[in-house]
């Protein structure tokens, strides 16, 4: 757990160097996602999710 911790880790540092404004976006999409999880909307929680990860590769890869 710790190994991939520090994987996660490295990963959205990488993200945030990139793109300096993504820390407030991605507080927001996080807390999007967890209401979407509180409310019981697991389909939205999960399409949230998953943008938000794609979000984060497509800026890795650039």
């Amino acid at each position: 757990m710790e190994r991939l911790q520090d994987q996660l880790y490295r990963i959205a540092i990488g993200v945030l160097r990139k793109d300096r404004t993504r820390i407030s976006v991605s507080y927001d999409d996080h807390l999007r996602i967890f209401q979407f999880i509180q409310g019981g909307e697991a389909d939205k929680a999960s399409q949230a999710m998953e943008e938000h990860l794609e979000f984060g590769k497509r800026i890795l890869i650039m």
